[in-house]
């Protein structure tokens, strides 16, 4: 059975769409076709390049051992080197985890927010966000409605209350393109008032919803169908030593 997931706010902010259908048909789309491999490898490799201090060659090899296929070995490879690279340009004065937390869109819908670090520098308290795709970046609307949510999530925490939200988008300009690391300057982007970030979590949540009723009925149709199938089956022998 396919299942619904949105792992994180960035996935919400990328999936969702202007209407209902279109949130339904993303999320349906994602359910059907999983991904062939998750950035979840790289998850802690900042913290480790920025707290501990852990050799680039070092990280390398363990992404080498963990990951035999070559392609996506060297995609992870190019996005480690980036990392390595921003990362001994910042000199912090300290560095802490961030814990697991949810946002909570309905009562059975929580999305996970599961930041990597913070950090402080030169007296500001930052807090990074590492965006791995490599291409399909979010939209201006997508970014507006991802940063108008991280944000509320910073308020709620009084550790986090206060830091400044740096984007690093580790994207390429064009399929033909390399990757290339970006700090994005959240600033500039327009923030969602409270009527606008509702409008569009509803949407979202009624997608979400109507992409759960096709699944579910998918589901219910095909024990239906195994339902008679078993049936058609066990009535063989019957028709079988038949002498009619």
């Amino acid at each position: 059975m396919s299942t619904l997931k949105v792992p994180s706010l960035q996935h919400l902010a990328r999936i969702w769409r202007p209407t209902p259908e279109g949130v339904e048909k993303e999320l349906l789309r994602l359910a059907r076709n999983k991904p062939l491999f998750s950035y979840e490898i790289l998850k802690n490799v900042p913290f480790d390049f920025l707290y501990f201090k852990v050799p680039k060659e070092q990280v390398a090899r363990g992404i080498e051992r963990k990951e035999r296929r070559l392609s996506i070995r060297n995609n992870l490879l190019d996005i480690v080197a980036l990392l390595h690279s921003h990362c001994s340009s910042i000199t912090p004065e300290f560095v802490l985890p961030v814990g697991l937390q949810y946002y909570s869109l309905a009562r059975n819908l929580r999305i996970p927010f599961s930041p990597t670090l913070m950090y402080r520098e030169n007296g500001q308290t930052f807090f990074p966000w590492f965006i791995y795709w490599r291409d399909n970046p979010l939209t201006m609307e997508q970014f507006s409605l991802f940063v108008t949510l991280v944000e509320e999530m910073l308020r709620q925490d009084p550790a986090l209350e206060g830091a400044k939200l740096q984007i690093v988008d580790i994207s390429a300009p064009s399929k033909k393109d390399p990757r290339k690391l970006e700090v994005l300057d959240t600033e500039s982007l327009p923030r969602l008032s409270d009527s606008e970030k509702r409008e569009k979590l509803a949407i979202f949540v009624e997608g979400f919803e109507r992409a759960q009723t096709t699944l579910l009925s998918e589901v219910h149709e095909e024990e239906m169908n195994q339902t008679i199938s078993s049936s058609n089956t066990a009535q063989l022998p019957l028709f079988q030593n038949s002498d009619l």
